[in-house]
């Protein structure tokens, strides 16, 4: 990677590492509750925290949009160049495009965000996809085709995320 690339990168893990972190309680309480839903739900695939990682995200990007030095910030909107993807969250980083796709990854399969990687946006500077699974997912993997591995974390009651770099 270039430097200018570890520079943004850095950022976003910083702006990761942040945003999980002001928001701890609520987003383990809301965990929690998609878990017992989980449990409940024997029979039909595992339930999705997708929307409460989306949630927390962009909710953290519009009120802080100024202290992150971020424009221009588009949720599950058409981006410029992009045709008809709409990334979960995009936003512009200087005169750089910056594209965050989040994705819940339930039974430790990364289909849904493969998926997303094939998606082409070609005036982005970069593309991550920032995954989190339910507690101790087996079959968690921190292989992404078409990506590279940046970081990996855990958050309290044992979920986990990883985030990729699309190449």
């Amino acid at each position: 990677m270039m430097a200018e690339d570890i520079g943004l990168s850095q950022w976003v893990i910083e702006l990761i590492d942040g945003i999980f972190a002001e928001s701890d309680k609520w987003l383990i309480d809301t965990f929690q509750k998609c878990l017992r839903i989980k449990e409940v739900r024997t029979e039909v695939p595992d339930y999705g925290f997708e929307w409460a990682i989306q949630t927390l995200f962009a909710d953290a990007l519009i009120r802080r949009q100024t202290e992150f030095g971020i424009s221009n910030l588009r949720i599950n909107q058409t981006i410029r160049g992009g045709g008809n993807a709409r990334p979960d969250i995009a936003f512009d980083k200087g005169a750089d495009l910056v594209v965050l796709e989040l994705k819940a990854v339930a039974g430790g399969s990364l289909g849904w965000t493969e998926g997303d990687v094939r998606k082409v946006y070609p005036n982005a500077k970069a593309v991550f996809f920032l995954t989190v699974s339910y507690p101790f997912e087996r079959g968690w993997s921190n292989r992404l085709d078409g990506a590279t591995f940046v970081t990996e974390g855990r958050l309290r009651e044992g979920f986990r995320y990883s985030l990729f770099k699309k190449i």
